[in-house]
């Protein structure tokens, strides 16, 4: 079978019987070149007739141009028309005569164009068939995969899943700029640049399963995935990006500095990890329906004061071994100046383990030991304040079997610089629900949002105890491993530390 027409193609001149034969022997009539007689008005015809679907005018035109002919300046085949005007019957009948990797002027095939204009099902057409190259670029670097970027920008920004659904299958890449269209407020003040970013910012839980494993390697597992990315993205003015409270952090003003307070990088606050159990397995009963809400509010909170981090669902204790191990070899943590670790589940009486997603127990004292400075060099003579929030209202020591982690193998050594802040000092916790999330995490963000800019961390407890009482009889309490110094999340900079760093 001889080829179909590409670059370096032309055809003749076809009888109208001949058009009728077999795809076969198409290919073999349109392999000679066309004739230089052939009437500008009739080349024009079929270009008009391949832009509006016409398909009976094309297979009365085509004997006379063939299928080579081109327009004179932009160099469209009739594929390339009828891919940008959508026109999924052309582009099948024309695919039997005219290769899917023809270029155009810029380099761009069909598949470009169709992409261009998000027509997905003409794009399906020309993926289908076996000869097409996806990787081929235009002159500008970009495969039909990046110009599927917008379109894939629009459908997570919209909440349209379906759409999100279909431009993945079809290769939308979700880490590509989406270009011009896309610039204004998202990218300039809220740094988001990429589909994927945008799906992180707004916790599109279902959206990023969907999602590849980006080129920085951030992982999407079986029971959950980063919501908020290793470089988060900062939280702007938009209301819909403060999370179910819509709370706004109090600007920092007062500058602390001195040998009893913790040093503070204006470059890089701290890394954040909020480990959010609510679902357990085989245990619906078990279920923390605020879950998601308390995180998404936790994470903008911590975003606002120029925090990065991430933020996991519902993970398995293996899941949440590797991640917490993970977050403890990064090299990011060097210049972090503090590392705050959040995790609301079900918890045991004594507040020595909580619940992973698959019901096993993990220890709060092997977490505490992950982070010592021995482990954990890189947070070595840095504040490490871990927030648990653990729900004991259906929950049983019966219902789970302990998980003994596996040990650090490095030297032990005393843990310092280390403060445990824990929801309740009783033996029972009870979960209150809102709208905005449950009780314990909706205080705490109103806590931080209010008094983190001026008030170091020992005054900044006693507000959450004032602000829990006001709703709940929670009474959070805390406990200090060598937390020798005052702390402060959301501080002024001085000129002369911005200028040392």
């Amino acid at each position: 079978m001889a080829p179909r027409i590409t670059d370096s193609h032309r055809a003749k001149k076809l009888s109208p019987r001949s058009l009728s034969a077999v795809p076969s022997c198409r290919r073999k009539l349109f392999s000679v070149p066309l004739s230089s007689t052939t009437p500008s008005r009739k080349r024009r015809e079929i270009f008009l007739a391949a832009e509006r679907g016409n398909l009976q005018k094309i297979k009365d035109l085509i004997q006379y141009t063939g299928p080579a002919v081109r327009k004179p300046h932009s160099r469209f085949t009739l594929l390339h028309l009828a891919a940008l005007n959508n026109q999924k019957e052309i582009v099948e009948f024309l695919l039997e005569f005219i290769s899917p990797n023809v270029v155009c002027a810029f380099n761009k095939t069909p598949a470009h164009l169709a992409s261009l204009r998000g027509h997905l099902e003409v794009l399906s057409v020309l993926l289908a068939d076996q000869e097409t190259n996806p990787d081929i670029k235009d002159v500008w670097d970009q495969t039909y995969k990046d110009l599927l970027a917008p379109h894939l920008f629009e459908a997570i920004l919209s909440g349209n899943e379906k759409q999100t659904r279909d431009l993945l299958a079809l290769g939308a890449n979700p880490d590509c700029h989406p270009g011009n269209d896309m610039e204004g407020v998202l990218s300039r003040e809220l740094h988001i640049t990429t589909p994927r970013q945008l799906a992180l910012s707004l916790n599109q839980k279902s959206t990023l399963m969907l999602l590849p494993t980006n080129e920085e390697g951030h992982p999407v597992t079986k029971h959950g995935q980063i919501l908020v990315s290793p470089t988060m993205p900062r939280i702007g003015r938009d209301p819909m990006q403060l999370g179910p409270l819509r709370i706004k952090v109090k600007p920092t003003k007062q500058c602390v500095t001195g040998s009893d307070v913790y040093t503070m990088n204006p470059n890089s606050r701290g890394y954040v990890c909020i480990l959010s159990f609510g679902s357990f397995e085989r245990r619906p009963d078990l279920e923390l329906e605020a879950s998601e809400d308390d995180a998404s509010n936790l994470a903008n909170v911590f975003t606002q004061m120029g925090y990065s981090g991430e933020v996991h669902h519902s993970l398995t204790s293996d899941e949440t071994k590797e991640t917490l191990t993970r977050i403890r070899d990064m090299e990011e943590l060097w210049d972090a100046s503090s590392a705050t670790f959040i995790i609301s589940s079900h918890g045991t009486s004594n507040n020595d383990a909580f619940l992973a997603s698959d019901m096993q127990q993990l220890s709060t004292e092997w977490l505490l030991g992950l982070f010592s400075d021995a482990e954990c060099p890189q947070l070595k003579n840095k504040p490490k304040v871990f927030i648990f929030d653990f729900c004991r209202g259906y929950y049983t020591d019966s219902c789970a079997s302990v998980l003994n982690p596996f040990r650090p193998t490095r030297v032990n050594e005393p843990q310092r610089d280390m403060v445990c802040i824990y929801s309740s000092s009783t033996g029972f916790t009870s979960y209150n629900f809102s709208k905005d999330g449950s009780s314990f995490p909706t205080a705490l963000c109103r806590t931080m949002a209010k008094h983190a800019h001026d008030m170091e961390l020992n005054d900044l407890c006693r507000e959450l105890v004032a602000e829990c009482g006001k709703a709940t009889n929670l009474v959070p309490s805390i406990r200090n491993i060598g937390f020798t110094k005052r702390f402060f999340f959301n501080p002024g900079v001085s000129a002369s530390l911005v200028q040392n760093h």
